[in-house]
């Protein structure tokens, strides 16, 4: 029989049978396409489960040749198996074998079969083989029996008798055949039933939902052989995988929020899954975007040295399972590129034979035969791209950046990560919060479990010159000091060491993921840059801890100086309610203790390596440098005790904000001087000397106001770095054009000097009034002089610091007043004021994705039912306008009412949004508690619906008490009844509560969380397009238009598509048709955009087909377009392609970014990837967006139809470069 690669180009996924429909929808969401009576005949022999009987002698030459490098660690097994069988064999007694955690045994038993395959001479081998599988067939059950509930053992024990009995089955005999056969039969009836029970049954994206699955979808494929019964059972493990394949392609950077180590576990499983899909059922999954990606989640996690990987989540110092069978199986069948196949050769070469790093015994061995199965030798073996130098990664649904990995552990090598991110990963997050997919998520948290993640936000871990300085204390206890994290005291809610508190969900074994408010518990990446070996990231994780505590912000930010220098700032606020008075920061070592350490006067830490000492040291704002505890902590950690060595840095919280310091530095640094030289209200100024340079930090704190980051840096970004008079810039890319008016020096205050010279000029004149009196009138004249010389320099005074200061006379440099009056000319002056426009259709409300979760920015669309714009002559919700607008107009103060419009909606939209009537329903209200901030729900509302999904009102419920509980079912019956009693009330009402009140609700509760984010206006309306040099005209310098364009025929498709609904609705033969009726419509000093001709006049022609009316719209206007772009400076107009956006979001969202001035957010790309990936957004009109919808007038359009499009827009295609296909 033919191998799995013999099938992977046949259909992209069957549907296996009835039962799977609902896998057959969830995959065609996903990418991997459905193909209907093309399934491949099942199997009726063994081997049959990854190669057939006819692939055996080529695996044996593959073994002696191109695969010779894995064939040499399986010809491993069997001898060191035979040579410790206590080890390694099961025990024949049940409470032997069930004492301690067994999965060892059903994961060697893969590789030892393999093993006989390959080395067919080797007798004793097969004997041990048989002895094995007697072992297991004996023993009335798998459980542990410390863990009886626990199917995971049984899962690893039925997966590797099940694949050992299939790799085997010519060597058994029958009696075996039918022993093996019958427990691999009841092992996996007993597993379905169970699936229907446990919460793994219902569970996604979580090693054990992973493990259990593959094992019953294994043993059914085994059973159903001979046993028509196994179909059942396989169909639930598909349904399910494939549900959870389905969840995976939202989580678009490759990761896994269970960490690498047990990442590794759940990946083990999804790639035989993907690999056994295809091959038995030909549902393929080499699309999925999740595997496309994964490949980085190794990568960029590998430490220099490439033996250890971050520990973010419960993780021993490297991986589980693998990784070498998961690369393999990427560069074969996603990746084609070599890199899989590299890495896991540079993994196994460096694999330690001794010492902590050695992997474990129970799982060395277990994806040896995938790995020698997957491998392909074609593929060759090349390094990705940029390997040999320090790149920053970030994981934008994970939280996690890494900077400096797979390196070799030399002196130059110098390894930075950051941990900031939300339960389970942004994707989980917001599928629970935004209620998506309530058909697969039918229970919210109860169908994850996260119970592997750690209490770790804003942890990070660093190795500067290859030692390991600060690093994660790995698996254990769910404690928040466990991490290199912060925590507070006192708090009432504490739970665990009391009166201290961390973040939400310690205290136990296992995350409490499903207590209240964890749920909500969210983290965010602020930002991630590089400027050549600088580095800055930094994280909020305000959010992480509980509402009661009052934090308003844990802000903290890395900056890494130079490979050995690593200034560590901890941004800490409380709102005025907060009872918490001091905090306590970690920092951990696993391998080395902390022994004290002293810079100066500051007090410090310093562990002791062959290369020399690793410090640190701290201070805060106010010059406190607080004594450390120095501890070692052994905890419970899997079957054994961990050790960590840590240092705690408590300190007294200030009133409202509380800034420290900490220098981590190298063994080759010499640290000469640090200081702080401002702490203000919007951030610091440090000063550092080191090895020679100076390095003055200037460092905005609210990073979510990016008025206060202008004011405080003189551009929208987060850090300012002045080294040996060089500048580098934080969050602004190096081409960006400098912000007008903005400059990076801190602003010099007058007030004072004013202030001082005034009151000595005072005192001046009145000494000269006196002495004049005293002395002789000889003398008045050189007294005139005197008095007329301090009289000029207090004028020249007064009118310098008149000129130079924004009032008449310089308030002091607490005065409020003065940072308002700043705060008003920077977003009066310098921030952008951005204007999308399009034709309808055109997809430019995709860009929605880029603003929605950024507190820069307050996306609107315009006209909407909420935000109108002023009646002129001009009718702004028309589908088109032929009349052009220019500078001209603007001059002129032809439209005065809609430019005052203009400029007073892009500065203060709360303005416009507050004078909405907004009512509110019985039972509905704005949600007022601690958790307002931009990972709400509520942010999402907006562009829920314009996507098209249905978004349901969620209002949290309080956990119950044990007196509410006693009622509980009274309660519930009340409030079913008042439910009812409501929905008949609204159905009476012939309609719903309008949902656009929740949107105008989410937008004002955005500006209050946000008061200084930037509107973004979205014109939706066609006739805009021609109005951009006016619109540039009102709004200055400060203006960036981005102009959406899309393919003509996938905008002719848009347009028709689904029985015409969008060209019916608005009636566009009717307004276009009207567009001419008026031969003075645009006046006399408005000109006729004079391409529009073409239009015109195929209309009084005759009756045009819709296709090829809408072809001569898109023709006209954007040749109009084109023709206008050239009176507008680069700077402030953008075209953008729509398929641009759509396949390469991350590069067209950079270079939006760019254009605009100011920072990229992390969040954001990872919205604008799942947005044009997943099929989450959908455009109006059209199904969910994908890479495939970009073609989709090509499968569905009529040649006829084609040909008359590029007939018509042709030179117009040409010129944006869209290639015509009929010519």
């Amino acid at each position: 029989m033919a191998s799995c690669s013999d099938h992977q180009h046949r259909g992209r996924c069957l549907s296996c049978s009835a039962g799977l429909c609902l896998a057959a929808l969830l995959l065609c969401c996903c990418h991997a396409a459905v193909v209907l009576g093309d399934e491949p005949a099942p199997f009726r022999t063994h081997p049959m489960l990854y190669f057939g009987p006819g692939d055996v002698a080529g695996l044996r030459i593959k073994a002696k040749t191109t695969h010779k490098h894995i064939a040499d660690v399986i010809a491993q097994v069997a001898p060191e198996i035979h040579a410790n069988p206590k080890k390694y064999l099961p025990s024949w007694n049940y409470e032997e074998f069930a004492a301690h955690w067994n999965e060892i045994y059903g994961n060697n038993l893969g590789a030892l079969a393999m093993y006989c395959v390959l080395f067919p001479d080797d007798k004793q081998a097969l004997d041990t083989a048989m002895d094995y599988m007697d072992r297991m067939a004996s023993l009335k059950q798998w459980q542990v029996k410390a863990a009886m509930k626990d199917e995971v053992p049984v899962a690893h024990s039925l997966t590797g008798f099940a694949t050992a009995y299939d790799f085997l089955y010519e060597n058994i005999d029958e009696s075996r055949r039918q022993t093996y056969f019958q427990k691999i039969y009841d092992v996996t009836e007993e597993l379905y039933e169970m699936s229907k029970f446990r919460s793994w049954g219902s569970q996604f994206l979580q090693n054990h939902v992973a493990t259990n699955y593959l094992a019953l979808l294994t043993g059914s494929l085994v059973v159903e052989v001979k046993e028509p019964k196994a179909t059942v059972w396989k169909e639930r493990a598909i349904t399910k995988i494939e549900q959870t394949m389905f969840i995976l392609n939202h989580v678009v950077d490759g990761s896994l929020d269970e960490g690498v180590a047990y990442g590794s576990y759940t990946s083990r499983s999804i790639t035989q899954y993907v690999y056994l899909a295809l091959r038995h059922f030909n549902i393929s999954h080499l699309d999925n975007y999740w595997l496309k990606e994964h490949f980085q989640f190794y990568y960029f996690t590998l430490l220099p040295g490439y033996q250890r990987t971050i520990g973010v989540a419960d993780s021993n110092n490297n991986w589980f399972y693998g990784p070498e069978s998961q690369l393999v199986f990427l560069d074969r069948y996603v990746l084609r590129n070599g890199s899989g196949n590299w890495l896991a050769r540079l993994i196994r070469r460096n694999r330690p034979t001794k010492g902590a790093l050695i992997p474990s015994s129970s799982q060395r061995w277990c994806t040896l035969h995938t790995e020698f199965i997957w491998y392909d030798p074609s593929v060759g073996e090349a390094p990705p791209q940029g390997h040999g130098k320090s790149q920053l990664h970030t994981f934008t649904d994970w939280g996690v950046v890494t900077y400096g990995s797979a390196l070799p552990a030399d002196s130059a090598s110098t390894f930075l990560s950051f941990k900031s991110g939300s339960l389970h990963g942004k994707a989980v997050w917001d599928i629970i919060h935004r209620r998506l997919y309530p058909e697969v998520v039918t229970t919210a948290w109860h169908n994850f479990n996260p119970g592997h993640e750690h209490p770790d936000q804003t942890s990070f871990v660093f190795a500067p010159a290859g030692q390991l300085f600060v690093t994660e204390a790995l698996y254990g206890p769910k404690f928040t000091y466990l991490n290199n994290a912060l925590v507070f005291s006192p708090s009432k809610t504490s739970k665990c060491n009391q009166p201290w508190e961390g973040q939400l969900g310690e205290c136990s074994k296992w995350l409490s993921w499903r207590e209240t408010p964890v749920g909500d518990s969210a983290a965010e990446v602020i930002t991630a840059d590089q400027k050549g070996d600088m580095v800055h990231m930094s994280g909020e994780a305000a959010h992480s801890y509980h509402p009661s505590m009052g934090l308003k912000s844990v802000y903290r930010n890395l900056l890494l100086l130079n490979k050995e220098l690593l200034l560590v700032v901890d941004h800490m606020e409380v709102t005025p309610e907060s009872r918490l008075k001091q905090a306590a920061a970690f920092f951990h070592n696993v391998d080395k203790v902390f022994q004290p350490f002293k810079f100066n006067k500051y007090r410090g830490a310093k562990v002791e390596t062959p290369v020399g000492d690793l410090r640190m040291f701290w201070v805060s704002d106010t010059g406190d440098t607080a004594w450390p505890m120095l501890e070692t902590e052994q905890y419970p950690a899997e079957y054994q005790r961990r050790i960590t060595h840590y240092v705690n840095v408590t300190v007294s919280l200030s009133r409202p904000t509380t800034r420290m310091a900490y220098v981590l530095m190298g063994p080759n640094l010499n640290m000469e001087e640090f200081k702080f030289m401002a702490s203000e209200k919007d951030g610091v100024q440090l000063l550092l000397r080191a090895n020679g340079s100076v390095y003055h930090v200037t460092m905005a704190t609210k990073h979510q106001d990016p008025v206060a980051r202008t004011t405080y840096l003189g551009f929208p970004g987060f850090v300012h770095v002045l080294k040996d008079g060089g500048k580098v810039k934080f969050g602004m890319r190096e081409s960006e054009l400098s912000v007008p008016g903005a400059t990076t020096d801190r602003p010099f205050k007058l007030g004072v000097s004013f202030n001082v010279f005034f009151v000595i000029t005072l005192i001046s004149i009145s000494l000269v009034i006196v002495l004049r009196q005293m002395l002789n009138s000889r003398q008045t004249t050189v007294f005139h002089y005197v008095f007329l010389t301090l009289v000029i320099l207090w004028l020249m005074c007064i009118i310098a610091v008149w000129t130079v200061c924004p009032v008449s006379i310089c308030p002091t440099a607490d005065d409020t007043t003065t940072d308002n009056l700043k705060e008003l000319s920077v977003k009066d002056t310098t921030l952008p004021r951005i204007i999308i426009t399009s034709l309808p259709g055109s997809g430019s409300e995709l860009l929605s994705q880029m603003f929605m979760e950024n507190p820069d920015f307050l996306y609107i669309p315009v006209p909407s039912k909420y935000v109108g714009v002023p009646r002129v002559e001009f009718e702004a919700g028309s589908f088109l306008d032929a009349c052009e607008w220019l500078v001209s107009d603007a001059v002129s103060q032809r439209f005065p009412l809609l430019e005052g419009w203009f400029q007073s909606f892009t500065r203060d939209p709360m303005l416009h949004l507050h004078r909405q009537q907004i009512r509110h329903p019985p039972g509905r209200r704005i949600l007022q508690d601690n958790f307002k901030n931009w990972f709400k729900e509520r942010k999402h509302l907006s562009v829920v619906r314009d996507s098209g999904v249905n978004q349901n009102h969620v209002q949290k419920k309080k956990k119950p008490t044990k007196n509410v509980e006693k009622r509980k079912k009274k309660s519930e019956e009340a409030n079913f009844s008042l439910k009812k009693k409501e929905e008949e009330r609204v159905k009476s009402a012939g309609s719903s509560a309008d949902p656009y009140e929740d949107e105008v609700t989410g937008l004002l509760q955005r500006l209050d969380d946000f008061p200084n984010a930037q509107a973004v206006v979205n014109l939706g309306s066609g006739s805009w397009t021609l109005k951009m040099p006016w619109i540039y005209s009102v709004l200055k310098a400060q203006s960036r238009i981005i102009h959406v364009v899309r393919d003509p025929r996938a905008w002719v498709h848009a347009m028709m598509a689904k029985e015409s609904q969008m060209y019916k609705e608005k009636r566009i033969l009717e307004q276009v048709t009207s567009m001419f009726q008026n031969d003075n419509k645009c006046g006399l000093e408005t000109g006729y955009a004079f391409e529009f001709e073409k239009l015109r006049l195929a209309l009084v022609d005759g009756k045009l087909a819709a296709h090829k009316l809408l072809a001569h719209v898109w023709a006209a206007n954007m040749a109009a377009v084109l023709r206008l772009k050239q009176s507008l400076p680069p700077q402030n107009y953008r075209l953008m392609k729509f398929e641009n956006i759509v396949s390469e979001p991350f590069g067209s969202t950079e270079n939006l970014h760019r254009f605009m001035g100011v920072p990229l957010p992390p969040a954001t790309i990872h919205r604008m990837v799942q947005a044009t990936r997943t099929g989450v957004f959908s455009l109006p009109y059209e199904d969910g967006l994908s890479l495939d919808s970009l073609d989709q007038w090509k499968r569905t359009m009529m040649t006829e139809q084609i040909q008359d499009i590029e007939e018509i827009c042709g030179p117009i295609m040409g010129e944006l470069g869209y290639s015509t296909i009929m010519r």
